[in-house]
């Protein structure tokens, strides 16, 4: 696609990423953006850079010149998406299509599951397992389960491998540039020789410590959908005590029990002051969302891509905005989307969702973060400057 009125069919999209590159680092030191735009063109017409009129003209008067041929990233620069120190070279990493260079700038990874988060070489170094990720779509999480329990649970199994599991997906995190990182276990892994809610918090933080400090870890208490709610509440009950857990996720099948049982879950979680998330909309509909959006008081939701279905929905998710924290391979692997492409994230995007880009389960799907970010620029689904806005997301509350 050309840029709009100007170039027509002509406009070179390596020339125009480059000036664009140019013009966010200016953009970023310069107060007074009509003299830096004009003092760029300047320059560039002196080299003989510029040889035709590449820039929309937009505002008060000037031109941005060689934004890349798309409207949407006219857009994105003009809400001033590129806050960060490292947006520049954030942007010119997609662009260069260079992997290390994402890796490089500080991420989040805010949807994971405990040790389906590791990092595959760690753990094959570590066990001699070598767990090779999915390469065909599975059909349900009745075929995920069955999978993981084939390939991945015997190399976790017991205290120790649980605990392995985390020191590797802490090993991922820094391996894949993350600065924030949310991660913890189930509530019934009291259960299963993990020792106390208070125990199992400092046995993973200990890991965290020993391989990844620079990484900002969010503990998570995790809930599955096919425990009863007076187990659920019985082992939350601790985890709520101790004031160190920081976020509540609810996962499994959506439709294992009716969202309103968990409703007295989530009142205790808030009380005790926890970011309240919860997996829906992966495999149910927009109205599932809005039904656990308001019953669970909800403060982001995990997957969430059945939104994209209903404008009313988007537009309650935006204006209360929630956060969607969407993994984009994991969808495709699952069957819940065709291509990458044709993923919903990007009406989402459009509708003032505010919407961050995960794994899952890195161990299961195989793409980190940094992946997720070039699979979505290499498809089209998103401008480089737009995937710096979801980076961004990720690492704000």
């Amino acid at each position: 696609m050309a840029v709009d009125g100007l170039a027509g069919d002509h406009a070179h999209p390596t020339l125009t990423d480059a000036i664009f590159l140019d013009i966010v680092a200016l953009d970023a030191v310069e107060a007074d953006a009509d003299a830096a735009l004009e003092q760029l063109l300047v320059e560039e017409r002196a080299l003989g850079i510029v040889a035709e009129p590449v820039g929309r003209s937009i505002g008060h008067g000037g031109f941005i010149v060689g934004v890349p041929s798309d409207k949407r990233s006219i857009a994105a620069i003009q809400r001033g998406t590129m806050t960060d120190a490292h947006s520049y070279h954030f942007v010119e990493a997609l662009t260069r299509r260079d992997l290390t260079a994402i890796r490089a700038c500080p991420k989040s990874d805010l949807h994971t599951h405990g040790y389906l988060a590791a990092n595959r070489d760690f753990v094959n170094v570590r066990t001699g397992h070598d767990i090779a990720p999915l390469t065909v779509p599975l059909a349900s999480m009745d075929d995920m389960h069955a999978w993981v329990g084939t390939h991945v649970r015997p190399v976790f199994e017991g205290a120790a491998g649980r605990l392995l599991g985390f020191e590797a997906a802490f090993i991922q995190a820094r391996h894949d540039g993350l600065t924030r990182l949310e991660l913890g276990d189930d509530v019934w892994a009291i259960t299963r020789g993990m020792g106390t809610a208070e125990e199992l918090y400092h046995s993973i933080a200990e890991l965290h410590r020993a391989t990844a400090p620079d990484v900002e870890w969010i503990p998570q208490a995790s809930m599955s959908r096919h425990c009863t709610i007076a187990a659920l509440d019985n082992w939350l009950a601790p985890f709520l005590q101790l004031n160190l857990y920081k976020t509540i996720d609810l996962s499994g099948d959506e439709f294992a029990q009716p969202i309103e049982n968990f409703v007295p879950l989530y009142r205790k979680a808030a009380a005790a002051g926890f970011r309240l998330k919860a997996h829906v909309g992966e495999w149910g509909t927009a109205d599932d969302v809005w039904r656990a959006v308001e019953l669970l008081e909800l403060d982001e939701v995990q997957h969430g891509i059945a939104a994209a279905a209903s404008p009313v929905v988007m537009r309650m998710l935006a204006d209360h905005h929630i956060r969607l924290n969407i993994c984009p391979t994991s969808n495709l692997m699952l069957g819940r989307v065709e291509s990458i492409a044709a993923h919903p994230i990007r009406k989402l995007f459009d509708a003032g969702v505010r919407v961050t880009v995960n794994t899952d389960d890195v161990l299961v799907f195989g793409a980190s973060v940094s992946d997720e970010f070039l699979a979505l620029y290499d498809a089209g689904v998103f401008t480089a400057a737009e995937l710096d806005t979801i980076r961004l997301n990720g690492l704000r509350d």
